[in-house]
Formats: C-alpha cells, sequence, structure tokens
C-alpha cells in the first residue's frame, strides 16, 4: 500500500474536492445510522400499547428527512471525489508522459509501446478507481463499523460481543490473502501490458504480417497471450470470490447470534422489542460494509500493483541530461570536433574509436562505408543521444557536455533513415519541430526538398492526411516530406542519414542541388551508401570499423585508390551494367 501514498503530492493539489468529498461521504453514513435508532424508538411507542402518535410521527418525520438528506450529501461526494480523481488521472498522467519524453533512446529500445501504454491507460484507471471510490467507501465503511458498533454496545455489550465472534475468522483469511491479491494483480497487470504490446506490434507491422502470410502464427501468438491472462485474472478472481462468502457467512452467523440471544432478552424483559430491532438494523447496517471490505481491499491492492508500475518509470533517471557542469546558453555556428573520441554500446563492441576530426562552421561533409561501420553512430553522438567522455567531442569549441541539450538538439535538423511521419497533415509534419510557421515558409521548405509538386497533386495539397505512420505517401514522398521538416527549422547543423536512398538519382540531384544554396551558412553532414550523393561535399571521411580511415575530397579519394575508390568503382560497374540492361 505504500505505493498509494506517491499519490499524495497530486491529491494535495485538490484538497478542496477531497475534504468536502469526503465530508459528504461520512455525512451520507452518519444520516444511515439515525435510521436504526428512529426505527426501535417507533416500534416501542406502538408495542406493546398504548400507541404514543406524536412520538411515532417524530420518528417518521426524522427518517424522511434523514433521507432527504442523504441523497443530497451522496450526490455531493460523488460529484466531488469523481472529480478530484480524474483531475488527478489528468495530472498522473501528465507528469508520466512529460517524464517519458525525458528518457534516453536507450531505455525506449527496451521498452514495448504496449507495455508503456498499458501503463499510461489501464494502470493510471486503476489508481484512478482507488481516488474515485475506494477511499471513499474505506472511509463511509470504517464510519458504519464503529458507528454501528458503539450504538451496539450502547444497546447491549454482550450481544455485541457474541456477534462479533464470527467476524475474527473473517481477519485472519484477510491477513492470509491480502499479500496474495497484490501479487496476482500485478501479475494480471502485467499480463495485461503483454497483450497489448502483442496487438500494438502487429497493427503496427499489419502489411509485414500479411505479405509474409503469418496471420494463423500471430493469432496462436495472441490467443496464448490472452490465456495467459485469463489465467492470472481467473487468480485474482478466485481469492475476490472466496471473500465474499466468507464475509457474509460470517455477518449471518452474527445475524443468528443475535436473533437466539436477542430474543430471549427480550423474553426476559432484558431488551425491548425495539432495541434489538434497533441493534438487528446495525448489524445489518455493517454486513455490506464488511462483505465489501473484501472488495476495497483487492482494490487498495490492484491500484498499489498499478501504481508501482507507474512508479518504475518515474523512478528512472535519463542518462542524458544538463547537470550543473551545463554552461550558459549559446548561439551554436556549427563548428564540431573529435578529439581521440572512442564509444561503445552497452555490452558490444566499439562503435567508434580513435575519432578526430574538425569539422568547420559552414563545411558540408559527405559520409561514407560499408553497413555498420559507424556512421550512423558517429552522428548520433553529435545530437548527443548518447553520453561522451568529457574533453573529446566540441560545438563551437565548447565541451559537448556543458552544452544545454535544448538548445543543441533545437540547431541541429536531421533526417534519419527510417522516415518517419505522424498521422497528421503534411503541413503539420512538415512544421512539427516548429509549431506555428507560416505556410509560406513550409512551401519553401517543401520546394527545396523537392516535394511541393507531389503535394500540388493531392486533393487537399498540404492539409493532406497523410494515414499513420505515412502510409498513403510513396518511400521517396516520405523522405522529401522529413527533409523539409528539418529544414523548415533553418538549422545550423543539418544532418541526412541516407535520406536519399528511396528516390531516384534525378530527383536526388535537383534536392541536392536545392541544398547547396541552403547549406551554404550552415554544417551539413551527408550519410550516403551512393557516392553520387556526397561526390561535391567540401571533404568526404570514410569509415570502416568504427575509424576513421580515409578523408579528401572525392577526387583525392579517387585518386588514393583506397577504400573509397573501391566503392566508386564498384558503383559506376552497377551502373554500367543497368545502363545496358535498360537499352
Amino acid at each position: 500500500m505504500k505505493e498509494l501514498l506517491r499519490l499524495l503530492p497530486y491529491v494535495k493539489r485538490y484538497k478542496a474536492l477531497l475534504v468536502v468529498g469526503l465530508i459528504g461521504a461520512v455525512s451520507t453514513k452518519l444520516l444511515q445510522l439515525a435510521i436504526p435508532y428512529c426505527t426501535g424508538r417507533a416500534i416501542d411507542a406502538i408495542i406493546p400499547g398504548p400507541v404514543d402518535l406524536k412520538l411515532v410521527m417524530f420518528c417518521v418525520a426524522v427518517m424522511a428527512g434523514v433521507r432527504i438528506a442523504e441523497g443530497l450529501t451522496e450526490f455531493l461526494w460523488r460529484r466531488k471525489l469523481i472529480s478530484m480523481s480524474h483531475h488527478v488521472a489528468f495530472d498522473i498522467r501528465n507528469t508520466f508522459y512529460r517524464h517519458l519524453l525525458k528518457l534516453s533512446f536507450s531505455w525506449f529500445n527496451q521498452m514495448h509501446t504496449g507495455d508503456i501504454m498499458s501503463r499510461a491507460t489501464n494502470d493510471i484507471q486503476e489508481v484512478r478507481g482507488v481516488l474515485e471510490f475506494g477511499v471513499a467507501n474505506l472511509l463511509r465503511s470504517i464510519v458504519v463499523v464503529v458507528g454501528g458498533l458503539v450504538l451496539m454496545f450502547v444497546v447491549s455489550v454482550q450481544l455485541t460481543l457474541l456477534a462479533l465472534v464470527p467476524l475474527l475468522a473473517m481477519f485472519l483469511i484477510v491477513r492470509f490473502v491480502l499479500p496474495k491479491i497484490y501479487s496476482r494483480s500485478m501479475k494480471v497487470q502485467e499480463q495485461l501490458a503483454a497483450v497489448s504490446a502483442d496487438a500494438q506490434e502487429n497493427f503496427s507491422g499489419i502489411r509485414v504480417v500479411k505479405t509474409f502470410a503469418v496471420e494463423d502464427v500471430e493469432k496462436k501468438k495472441f490467443d496464448q497471450l490472452s490465456q495467459e491472462y485469463v489465467r492470472h485474472s481467473m487468480g485474482l478472481v478466485n481469492l475476490r470470490a472466496l471473500m465474499m462468502p466468507v464475509f457474509m457467512t460470517a455477518a449471518q452467523a452474527g445475524l443468528l447470534i443475535v436473533l437466539w440471544y436477542g430474543g430471549r432478552d427480550v423474553i426476559t424483559q432484558k431488551l425491548t422489542i425495539g432495541d434489538l430491532f434497533m441493534f438487528i438494523g446495525y448489524l445489518r447496517m455493517m454486513m455490506w460494509p464488511m462483505a465489501s471490505f473484501g472488495f476495497m481491499i483487492a482494490r487498495f491492492q490492484r491500484g498499489a500493483a498499478a501504481m508501482a508500475r507507474i512508479n518504475r518509470i518515474l523512478e528512472l533517471e535519463p542518462e542524458i541530461r544538463d547537470d550543473r557542469r551545463t554552461g550558459e546558453d549559446l548561439e551554436i555556428r556549427g563548428e564540431i570536433e573529435f578529439r581521440n573520441l572512442s564509444f561503445q554500446y552497452p555490452e558490444s563492441s566499439f562503435a567508434v574509436r580513435d575519432l578526430n576530426l574538425r569539422i568547420p562552421a559552414g563545411a558540408t561533409v559527405g559520409i561514407v562505408g560499408p553497413i555498420g561501420s559507424g556512421k550512423s553512430s558517429f552522428i548520433s553522438l553529435i545530437m548527443r543521444l548518447f553520453d561522451v567522455p568529457d574533453g573529446t567531442l566540441f560545438i563551437d569549441g565548447r565541451d559537448i557536455n556543458t552544452v544545454p541539450i535544448q538548445t543543441l538538439r533545437s540547431s541541429i535538423g536531421c533526417v534519419p533513415q527510417g522516415s518517419f511521419l505522424f498521422s497528421e497533415t503534411i503541413r503539420e509534419n512538415i512544421s512539427f519541430g516548429k509549431p506555428g510557421v507560416e505556410l509560406d515558409q513550409v512551401i519553401e521548405a517543401a520546394r527545396v526538398a523537392r516535394v511541393d509538386d507531389d503535394i500540388e497533386q493531392f486533393t487537399d495539397k498540404y492539409e493532406q492526411l497523410v494515414g499513420e505512420r505515412g502510409v498513403t505517401l510513396s518511400g521517396g514522398q516520405k523522405q522529401r516530406v522529413a527533409i523539409a521538416r528539418a529544414l523548415v527549422l533553418n538549422p545550423k547543423i543539418l544532418i541526412l542519414d541516407d535520406s536519399l536512398s528511396s528516390v531516384d538519382t534525378h530527383t536526388e540531384e535537383e534536392i541536392l542541388q536545392g541544398l547547396r544554396s541552403f547549406s551554404a551558412k550552415r554544417t551539413t553532414l551527408i550519410i550516403s551508401h551512393r557516392i553520387s550523393t556526397v561526390a561535391a561535399a567540401d571533404f568526404i571521411i570514410v569509415f570502416d570499423d568504427g575509424e576513421i580511415v580515409e578523408q579528401g575530397t572525392h577526387n583525392e579519394l579517387v585518386a588514393k585508390d583506397g577504400l573509397y575508390g573501391s566503392i566508386h568503382r564498384k558503383q559506376q560497374l552497377e551502373a554500367a551494367i543497368d545502363s545496358e540492361g535498360d537499352s
């Protein structure tokens, strides 16, 4: 239950709603305590006689007034507490989302999207359920039980003690069952996350599933996960189902004891008939709160398990963050320098090693090399997607670890290999990094990226929806929209990570021509497998096995006849063969 204490800072923001709601919840039950008392007094006013009509009418009037007031307070507490629970859930969800955005890429690489979504939806909903009714119902139950016991003791101490004997077994069972409810609730939430993750992956990769005709395989996999979820859920259901008959049996046993011994006391005139009815009324009033005690415990345990899963994420510290070494903000010009930098991913070999390179501000640099040679890692370090040792990477002469992350990344326009587009309009995708930008700037960025003519062919032009992940666009169109998205930022450093691979050589040349004027006053890094893409760069660096093995201009590297020259000859031969095939 300690996990639920993490809710206190959120709840304090809405303490007025909480206080009013709890007062209304308690008032409802306090008012109800008057009903058995008035019933008992009215019966004594009638039996054995003569009838005290004034007392009977007074009791009836009081009970009618209590029912009206009870309805008003019931409306009050439900409205306030439900409102409070939604506000708290809103704050938790926003806190959770903001924290996710701070976490590093390496963490997202290890997590399933479905699991994250399950925590952001199902788990937060379970926590909200605790705030919405759990706290109020627990408090109401305590009021009824304590108030009822006090009034029962007033009627008869001996009869009250006898009625409570069966309840001792109930509390022993609760103590045994409580930890099991928590552990099984945790398993249910985790398995639900697994089901959500599997469904999300299949929906996102539906084209792959259908292309390879593995629908039946995925159905069986999902069925197995669902069956496991049902199995865990039934384990929790069995515990909850056990608790209800236990509580009801205990309550009914107490009622039988009261009827037996209370009836004898009425016969011996130790109690009046009204006292016995009053006593039974309080006992019956206590039955449901005590019977539902197990459900309330289960709700709290589910909420605690859900909050524990949320807290696991909130307790994570982002690996990449500003710290006390971060200096004052600066305007980035675009000079990049590596000094003896070596970097490796956790539990893997070196991605890059012994990098020594200076890229002047405003230079256009081509980056080539075999697959897995370290090109993308090189780019990731410049964007500070991973931490590097102090004194090994500098931006404008300043250690990258002391440059504010927001300043660094907002000065970089990156077009990654996978051109991810959001399920929005083309205009919203292009202006994603610069909300509110004028349409003229969006159009200009699209023109430089050579996607403006394609956009004009769409029915809604720049307001055309692109579907999930840009499914309605071709691969080349998606890449060019992604390039336009980077250009509209007017960045000081532009990075194209093999982002022209899906366009033909003619379109590639048009895009590069448009970029030449755009890149005149900014540092541009172009990663490509095509020599033609980087041939016009100011200089080219060649990666192999995590190291820079060659650097120079296109002509210099071709003349050197090293790795670059080998790649160049191979691509020329492939182009000649393709040309002969076309002819």
